[in-house]
């Protein structure tokens, strides 16, 4: 944005120094080069109505749409959850598309605003980020809800996984946390996050408190995540529970053709011995011809 003054100002919602900059020719409408926002945008993100307002009656175009999201301020209000803001937008927003878009993320959006203003979920979130795991008990005693989602669609279990924090997914799950729920953002289960971290120990802790081996992620079986990944430490892990070596999906593949698509001899070799079967030595070699 042009106006980086202007910009500056909106962030803090600092309702007099806006007005001031107005006054002295701020131009509403620059635009941010590296995001493509405009000031109403920011606004409309910050949850201000009265900002709102103000940068309107300055002239800034509502209709604006963002260069780099495809988006206006009204979709942006949406996406936050400020439904204040969106329904004062709404009716001077022209594109029909936007309209549409925006009352679909409205929903979603209200849903992310509530667990942003949820005092005990943030506190648990940051809780866990920190590994305050004193804290987190004392969080769930007063009521904190140990599988709820964050604003990211992740649970503290979840963050655990993904931050290595084993002695946090340890007292999470002696608390009640649900091993298989999964992110809302990409449907991974905690088991399957850290089997792509490679975390061995945490996939031990995860199975031995309940977490399913044989829960499908995106179609995928935990085993062919290990197998693709070549986490062989892993791998064993999953075999020992008693799963299904020749699972297919509903394409027909299994984790043997995801090791052998991937170039992965000593998984290949491990899940035969495992038991199982099918001939993937054309596979093998397209991935040879294509690698070398």
């Amino acid at each position: 944005m042009e106006n980086s003054a202007l910009e500056t100002a909106i962030a803090r919602e600092d309702i007099e120094l806006i007005k001031n900059l107005i006054n002295k020719g701020a131009n509403v409408n620059a635009v941010n080069r590296e995001t493509g926002e405009t000031s109403l945008m920011l606004a409309a993100y910050t949850g201000n109505l009265q900002l709102v307002k103000i940068l309107l009656e300055a002239g800034a175009l509502a209709n604006a749409v963002n260069r780099e999201t495809g988006e206006t301020a009204l979709v942006f209000a949406a996406q936050r959850g400020h439904k204040d803001i969106f329904e004062y937008l709404l009716p001077l927003t022209t594109d029909l598309q936007q309209k549409q878009y925006a009352e679909a993320e409205l929903p979603r959006g209200l849903l992310l605003k509530a667990r942003r203003d949820d005092p005990l979920l943030s506190s648990l979130i940051a809780a866990v980020v920190r590994g305050e795991i004193q804290t987190i008990r004392e969080l769930i005693v007063k009521g904190a809800n140990i599988n709820v989602f964050d604003e990211n669609g992740e649970t503290p279990l979840y963050i655990s996984v993904s931050n290595y924090a084993i002695d946090v997914a340890r007292v999470l799950l002696e608390l009640g946390a649900d091993p298989n729920t999964p992110a809302e953002n990409d449907s991974y289960t905690p088991l399957a996050e850290a089997i792509v971290r490679r975390y061995t120990e945490m996939v031990t802790l995860l199975i031995e408190a309940g977490a399913n081996p044989d829960l499908l992620v995106n179609g995928a079986t935990p085993l062919m995540i290990a197998a693709e990944s070549n986490c062989l430490d892993i791998a064993n892990v999953l075999l020992q529970t008693g799963i299904d070596v020749n699972f297919r999906t509903e394409n027909g593949q299994t984790a043997l053709f995801f090791a052998a698509r991937s170039g992965k001899i000593e998984m290949m070799q491990l899940l035969q011995n495992a038991g199982a079967t099918g001939d993937y030595s054309e596979v093998l070699e397209d991935w040879r011809q294509n690698e070398f």
